[in-house]
């Protein structure tokens, strides 16, 4: 497992700076809703898709019958993107419990090609997408709740991604989110963490 210093990965990816102090308690109710959003659709060994269908009147969703897919073990967290700039959505799940995110590339009708999965630090519990580095392709953030880091996959473009690179974060880092927080055109990355009031 390669390990850099976290300047190293910041320059490298063009991260901008981490997020830091944000209480925990404002973040707390999306965190709630990722568990039970989690809990919803993943099951042991696959991952399940919904088809959203408006009923008569718009009044509320329903859902068509689940789509189960295979991925690696201990699914836990998932993002959808476009990774091989096909113009159809793919699914990333994060797998806690071998340690890998498992890449589904979309066929464009709702269906999904079987799983490629890629190693990540210990214990991955979400992940994210974003072109981190500013070549048009979308890379791969993933926390890593078990080693206390978070692996960045840099995408070749394709649906395909080379080997992680990790940086040290606090304590069991269970979420990510990826924006541009202070508008210096760098993208920056806001961890929650498992503790006090943490937000990084």
């Amino acid at each position: 497992m390669a390990r850099i210093t976290g300047q190293e990965l910041l320059a490298d990816s063009k991260l901008g700076p981490f997020i830091m102090r944000v209480p925990f308690r404002f973040l707390s109710v999306f965190l709630s809703a990722s568990l039970m959003v989690a809990v919803m659709v993943a099951v042991p060994l696959s991952a399940a898709i919904r088809g959203n269908v408006a009923p008569a009147g718009g009044i509320s969703p329903q859902f068509l019958e689940a789509l189960e897919y295979s991925t690696g073990v201990g699914p836990k967290g998932a993002a959808s993107g476009d990774l091989n700039h096909d113009g159809w959505l793919d699914l990333v799940v994060a797998n806690s419990t071998d340690n890998t995110v498992s890449v589904l590339l979309g066929k464009g009708d709702g269906t999904f090609q079987v799983h490629v999965d890629y190693p990540t630090g210990k214990g991955p519990s979400s992940v994210a997408i974003a072109n981190l580095n500013g070549d048009g392709n979308p890379d791969l953030v993933v926390t890593n709740s078990t080693d206390n880091s978070i692996s960045v996959l840099k995408s070749n473009g394709d649906g395909t991604f080379q080997s992680h690179l990790d940086r040290p974060a606090n304590d069991l880092p269970q979420s990510v989110a990826v924006a541009d927080f202070n508008h210096d055109q760098k993208l920056d990355l806001a961890l929650v963490n498992v503790g006090p009031d943490q937000a990084h």
